[in-house]
């Protein structure tokens, strides 16, 4: 409860303070064998980095999440994991020595967490200089910033690492899946020289205290980054690095610092505050001459972020960084777009910061005093085009449709048809008997295909209305309705009238020279025939011809191969 009220009171301070918050980075000092400098050197001259700092209000009642972890302090002999938890919470490491996770390493290897050195060396006795490095650790408990010392390591060895993290509401693991891979340094010799490296930082950039929050150094050929507490080292409102614990990408021994070196210097506080960055080089002549950066000033990293899905926007869609306090000028030129099935209408603008506006014009002007997200607001249409097949139509025409709209297609279907499938662009759309829901989501073109409406036996509807049957559709196809020994399905399959007893399937023949007989039959568009022979009844019919396709309106069979001298009798069979 009393680190909730701590968070509490953090954010309360941090809302009662409408001034932004600069950072001063003084000049950065590095020298043979010194830890501090003095008092009188450090403030001769001042390098001076605005920072605006974002307030993010997390809920504080909430389990921890796991949302940084970076290996920094990579020596031969150890490393440390520098982790940030969105809750205050407790945190351990798990070691293995395999990426599987089987061999752990609990007991080889030393384990400690948020390790710290000296605490502010400016203390006048032991006492207060213990008080000072437990409220450093208290510090980065409360922001949920941790150091976790790994120790007893061999040297270019690779160790796998898991991290966990718990407080009263639940527990996280990082990463979820795999490990973290760390593989210490080369073994060096003796190091000839030693560069420190000093920032001053305002103390009210993580209110209620800078205590505890961890500076992590990157630098320009360096395999790893390396970190520090805030006061460890140095006092209250200052941050130390040690650049002899800096080792070479290339090589993994300690880097030379000569010449003109890189450096980037992230500020880490709680996970519901932005970070703080600096950016600066640093040239080295000798490692007995003390180095100094280039004093400047610097303006304030302010990130304006335009968004926009249509158009042309002025500036681009994109991340761009300006100076604190910069008036940037945004506009759209063409307020109406369309491209292939898409249409795009500018609705106006919406700003989001530390304070949120909207707007209906083209133009707007954003003063950034802040790290905002400037979004060109469009109302977005799509085109649907419908079609339809023989047979049927469909209700709705083509035309221009709000994005997320759910629009409801009706097939229209001819008389004894119905419709058969929709076709095209129909992922996601939902059919119910004539009508198909499609949501919007796109640009669609949707096709209907309609089919005739059928007795079980396959009697289209629409024949035997055209013969005069209008209703009972199923029993008027099993009845023999002229009485000439055909069923009216078997009518229809063999193209005659089911209501005219001369209209029959028949066949009649010649004898040619010789073994050949012609036969010859009436026939209808669409069926296809085969012809049967037998020369004795009692046996059954063979078949002697393929299927023979119609050729209106008679067809016409030679059969070479008819017995001589026997009778024959031939049977035709009808498919449709």
């Amino acid at each position: 409860m009393n680190r909730m009220l701590k968070r509490l009171r953090r954010i309360e301070l941090r809302m009662k303070n409408s001034e932004f918050r600069m950072m001063g980075l003084r000049q950065l000092f590095l020298g043979k064998g010194q830890r501090r400098l003095s008092s009188s050197i450090l403030h001769s001259e001042i390098l001076i980095l605005h920072f605006v700092v974002l307030l993010l209000v997390a809920n504080a009642f909430a389990a921890p999440e796991i949302d940084r972890c970076t290996a920094v302090n990579v020596t031969p002999s150890q490393f440390d994991l520098f982790v940030r938890t969105t809750e205050p919470a407790g945190s351990w490491v798990e070691v293995f020595s395999d990426a599987g996770g089987t061999m752990d390493l609990a007991g080889v290897v030393g384990s400690e967490e948020s390790p710290v050195f000296t605490g502010d060396p400016a203390q006048s006795t032991n006492y207060y200089r213990r008080a000072d490095m437990r409220a450093i650790q208290g510090g980065a408990a409360d922001k949920g910033l941790a150091l976790h010392r790994i120790s007893g390591c061999d040297p270019t060895t690779t160790y796998y690492c898991r991290v966990h993290a718990t407080n009263e509401n639940g527990s996280a693991v990082w990463p979820t899946n795999g490990m973290l891979a760390v593989t210490t340094e080369l073994e060096n010799g003796f190091v000839l020289e030693s560069r420190q490296l000093l920032l001053q930082l305002d103390s009210t950039v993580f209110a209620p205290t800078a205590d505890g929050a961890v500076g992590v150094l990157t630098a320009t050929g360096a395999s790893a980054p390396i970190a520090s507490f805030v006061g460890d080292g140095a006092s209250g409102n200052e941050i130390y690095f040690d650049l002899s614990s800096l080792f070479a990408s290339n090589t993994h021994v300690n880097m030379e610092q000569s010449g003109i070196t890189g450096f980037d210097v992230t500020l880490y506080g709680p996970a519901d505050q932005a970070e703080l960055m600096a950016s600066f080089n640093i040239s080295f002549s000798n490692m007995t001459e003390v180095a100094m950066a280039n004093t400047g000033f610097l303006g304030s990293l302010i990130i304006l972020d335009i968004r926009s899905i249509a158009g042309q926007s002025v500036p681009p869609p994109g991340l761009y960084t300006n100076a604190f306090g910069t008036v940037v000028s945004c506009s759209v030129t063409n307020g109406f777009h369309t491209e292939g099935g898409s249409q795009w209408t500018l609705a106006g603008w919406s700003l989001a910061g530390l304070e949120s506006s909207t707007g209906a014009t083209p133009m707007v002007e954003v003063e950034l005093t802040n790290s905002m997200v400037l979004t060109w607001e469009w109302n977005t249409k799509y085109w649907l085009e419908v079609g339809a097949g023989d047979y049927g139509q469909v209700a709705e025409p083509d035309q221009w449709v709000d994005a997320g709209t759910v629009i409801t297609l009706t097939a229209l279907p001819d008389l004894f048809y119905h419709i058969d499938a929709w076709t095209g662009d129909v992922g996601g759309t939902t059919a119910t008997d004539d009508e198909l829901e499609v949501p919007m989501t796109q640009p669609r073109s949707i096709f209907a295909l309609f089919a005739e409406n059928t007795t079980g036996n396959g009697v289209p509807q629409r024949w035997l209305y055209d013969h005069g049957f209008t209703n009972a559709w199923e029993t008027a196809g099993l009845l023999d309705h002229d009485g000439d020994g055909m069923l009216t399905w078997e009518e229809w399959v063999a193209g005659t009238s089911p209501t005219n007893l001369a209209d029959v399937l028949t066949v009649d023949f010649e004898t040619d020279i010789g073994t050949s007989t012609t036969l010859v039959w009436p026939s209808v568009s669409n069926r296809t025939y085969k012809v049967w022979r037998s020369v004795n009844l009692q046996e059954g019919f063979w078949q002697v011809s393929g299927s023979i396709p119609a050729t209106p309106p008679a067809n016409t069979y030679r059969e070479r191969t008819a017995p001589v001298g026997l009778p024959t009798f031939y049977r035709i069979s009808v498919e449709r």
